[in-house]
């Protein structure tokens, strides 16, 4: 019989390593009745949806995706980076849904599965704040919190300045 101790610290690395990256949850671990670690729990809520789509503004087609639910809130990504390593990779999206949130990630323009137009016309001042607002338009949403890191951080507040009323806000990694 293994050293049930020794089981358990692998199924652990196990989860670091595979759970987060792929959307999974790690559940508790603890030997069932016959000694043997559970290693992950899945649950719809606990899987990012698949990239969805949306026309902003002027045409361009913003990606995002949603974990969790809950009471909405909407995370902004930094500059060079997108919901997938900001988000996702390392967890962040999943401990925010575990404690009862729908987490949504919009990628920016010209980030991640967004369209990334090569004209800079498609650049205006504003643009990623107007594709911002246009998301929680396009959702419906009215009760929501707002919270952007880096690059996020700056957008979410021009999206403060004109016109966004979460309940709650968070600036990061400004």
């Amino acid at each position: 019989r293994p050293n049930r101790s020794r089981l358990i610290r692998r199924s652990a690395r196990g989860i670091r390593s595979r759970g987060i990256r792929y959307g999974w949850t790690c559940a508790p671990i603890r030997p069932n009745e016959r000694g043997i670690a559970h290693r992950w729990n899945e649950t719809l809520a606990d899987s990012p949806t698949d990239t969805q789509y949306f026309a902003s503004f002027d045409g361009t087609r913003i990606a995002w995706r949603e974990l969790g639910a809950g009471r909405p809130v909407v995370l902004i990504h930094g500059y060079f980076s997108n919901t997938e390593v900001n988000w996702l990779k390392y967890g962040h999206a999943a401990a925010v849904a575990a404690r009862g949130f729908r987490v949504i990630m919009p990628d920016l323009r010209g980030h991640g599965a967004s369209d990334r137009p090569h004209d800079p016309v498609a650049y205006p001042p504003d643009a990623l704040m107007r594709d911002g607002l246009a998301l929680i338009a396009h959702l419906g949403l009215t009760d929501y919190d707002l919270g952007g890191y880096s690059l996020g951080g700056r957008t979410t507040m021009r999206m403060l300045v004109n016109g966004a009323r979460p309940g709650r806000v968070v600036l990061a990694g400004m």
